[in-house]
Formats: C-alpha cells, structure tokens, sequence
C-alpha cells in the first residue's frame, strides 16, 4: 500500500508539474509574435508580486532579504499563481530568521502584474503558521489541526502529497516530509472542495481527485 501511495503522488506531481510547465510556456511574456504586449505574468512579476505579498505579513518588513529565487508556477486556465520560496527576517524579538514562504494569489488586472494590488491572496503560509487561508481569513495562531495521517506515510510519501497539493493551489507549507496542522489543514480544504467526507484520510479517493479522474 505504502508504494502504491508514493508513486501514485509521483505520479500525480509530476503531471501537475508538465501540465504548469505548460501553463506558463504558454501564458510566457507575450501574447503572439506580432505583438510584445505581456497578457500573462512572467517568473519576474509573479516573484516581485509574492515577496511583496510577504513582506507585508511579517513583523519587522524592512528587514525582510529573500535569498536565491522562488520556484514558481502560472496557472493560465485559472489566472493562479503559487510561488515558494525562502525569507529572511527579524522576529518579535529581533532575531534574524530564515522560514519558507508558501503564496498562492490570484491575478486580478489585465496589465502591471508585478503589482501587490493586482494579485488577491488565496493562501498564505510563513514557516509552519497560516498567515490567511483560502477563504480570506486572517489567522492569530496556527491551526489546532495536529492529528498525525490516517495511514502510515513514509517522509518521501508526504513530501509528494504536499508538492501535489501546492501545485493545485493548496497552501499545504514547505514540502519537508513533515504531517503537521498546515498540511492536514490542506488535505481537509481539497477534499472540502472535491466534494469528498471532511477529513485528514489520505486514500484512493484523495489520490484520485488530486489526479483529476
């Protein structure tokens, strides 16, 4: 059972992974040969948009430094993007810290899409605390949600469930192999929003509905 779940998340990743690849190839800079009109963000606007976005979630923003760049993918269908990436900044205490960053926006203007303004947050997630989930709804603390998995899923097998979730718009948190409040959290709202019992369970219907069928 335990490899049928990790390569099935293969599997599923790597799908969702081309099928973006392909979103943002496609969206790319402009809008056909004859015209150098951007009509899709492009890597750079999607990464000014995102770390302004977090910037402004943190406690001390004027010390914010994002190291190296985000991986980031487009979601041209649905005009969604997700970005993670790393962020250096001081606490409430002064200490400086490096946590990941987990952005999902959607793009809300037809121009200036580096703009803050033109991306609405769906998910926002610094560290392992949800800053706004996809609803809107500021978070004071992170999520009572501490259950570990219904079944027995190998550090590897989380990884790829947390990567598939965030490819389809999740913010399930860093892809760290760790099941923690963030990542039940994410199961909970995609089986919510695939009409699936309201739960934690990782099973055949999850792995199913994560891969479209």
């Amino acid at each position: 059972m335990g490899k049928f779940i990790f390569w099935a998340l293969v599997v599923i990743v790597a799908l969702s992974w081309l099928g973006s690849r392909g979103g943002s190839n496609s969206g790319g800079t402009t809008s056909s040969s004859s015209s150098s009109t951007k009509t899709a963000p492009d890597v750079t606007d999607i990464t000014v948009a995102a770390e302004g976005l977090v910037r402004d979630h943190l406690k001390a923003p004027s010390t914010a430094k994002f190291p190296g760049y985000p991986e980031v993918r487009w979601d041209s269908a649905n005009r969604r993007a997700s970005a993670i990436g790393k962020v250096d900044a001081q606490n409430a205490f002064g200490a400086m810290l490096r946590q990941q960053y987990v952005v999902i926006m959607q793009l809300t203007c037809s121009t200036d899409f580096y703009r803050r303004s033109c991306w609405q947050i769906e998910g926002l997630t610094i560290g392992d605390q949800w800053i706004i989930d996809r609803r809107q709804t500021a978070k004071s603390q992170q999520p009572k949600r501490t259950a570990a998995p219904p079944i027995k899923l190998s550090k590897a097998e989380i990884q790829e469930l947390q990567r598939a979730l965030v490819t389809k718009g999740y913010a399930a948190g860093e892809a760290d192999g760790a099941w923690g409040p963030v990542t039940a959290k994410a199961v909970e709202e995609f089986r919510r929003a695939n009409n699936l019992p309201v739960n934690n369970v990782v099973d055949s219907k999850l792995l199913e509905a994560l891969q479209g069928r």
